[in-house]
């Protein structure tokens, strides 16, 4: 069985945190929003998932403390990422997986997916996305975290 917990920051539409719950569920994880974990905390798991909505373009800034406050007890903690955003870009979890892998941390991948958003000027015509994380998104979620799960288990198996 693989300890984890799944770290999130949510705000306008709640996308991220459908999809927290869904890699959770399938993790069997603890789930917290960021202002509730601290680094202290997160060190008594070994598989530790960080996601955002996209704000500004990246994640948001505190996910990004987080990782800055990871030590080298966490060398050997498993981690990944994940977002929803207006846009599916690549480039938006880049900085954020750099700056963990620079950690030494044992990275394992990122997800994202649409969310739905009806900020600024989206506002006037309903937003984008509408519906979005939709089941497939949430098939998807489910599917990365079983893949996750493999990953540390065989790992931990050929470790023992």
């Amino acid at each position: 069985m693989v300890n984890s917990i799944i770290v999130y920051f949510s705000y306008h539409r709640g996308n991220t945190s459908k999809i927290a719950h869904v890699i959770g569920r399938e993790l069997n994880s603890d789930i917290a929003r960021v202002k509730d974990a601290t680094v202290k905390n997160l060190n008594r798991y070994d598989l530790i998932g960080l996601g955002s909505g996209i704000y500004k373009g990246k994640p948001h800034s505190s996910i990004f403390e987080i990782v800055d406050k990871l030590d080298d007890g966490f060398k050997d903690k498993y981690f990944f990422i994940f977002c929803t955003s207006r846009k599916n870009q690549e480039c938006y979890l880049d900085e954020l997986e750099m700056k963990l892998k620079s950690k030494g941390v044992k990275y394992l991948g990122r997800f994202q997916t649409f969310g739905e958003y009806d900020r600024g000027i989206f506002k006037f015509f309903g937003g984008i996305n509408r519906g979005r994380p939709d089941i497939e998104d949430f098939q998807n979620a489910a599917s990365f975290a079983r893949k996750l799960k493999e990953i540390v288990e065989n790992e931990k198996l050929e470790n023992s």
